[in-house]
């Protein structure tokens, strides 16, 4: 597995289409897909986004994540940082935080490759 992260907005998604492995339809958008889409596609993007919408179906991302690393070990997750900042009022957005954290370390903890992308430059944080 490998993981890329990121701010939003900031060319994760065109950093690894560039390198020419994937293709757009190769990509799993997390913001909208089916839910058994990500343990069929090589690359899930929008994972935070992934996350919010297991917990407002009132279904556990640590599940979701324990289950993708059997099912889908070679995938590639791209990830937005949304941790830094405010201490949002709202619970649910709190909790969206928090769960994305979580779930960001078990598959980092996992992932032989782990990758920050910061205004278009990749670099590389954990693997060879």
């Amino acid at each position: 597995m490998r993981m890329i992260i990121g701010g939003g907005s900031q060319g994760k998604l065109n950093c690894l289409l560039g390198e020419g492995t994937f293709t757009e339809k190769d990509v799993c958008w997390g913001s909208c897909c089916a839910w058994e889409e990500p343990f069929q596609k090589p690359v899930l993007y929008q994972f935070h986004l992934l996350v919010r919408r297991l917990l407002e179906a009132g279904l556990s991302p640590e599940e979701f994540c324990s289950r993708f690393i059997v099912e889908n070990k070679d995938a590639v997750v791209i990830a937005d940082e949304i941790g830094c900042g405010i201490v949002p009022i709202n619970a649910l957005e709190r909790q969206w935080r928090e769960e994305t954290g979580r779930r960001c370390c078990q598959l980092a903890a996992y992932a032989q490759r782990v990758d920050r992308v910061f205004c278009g430059c990749l670099t590389r944080i954990k693997g060879a």
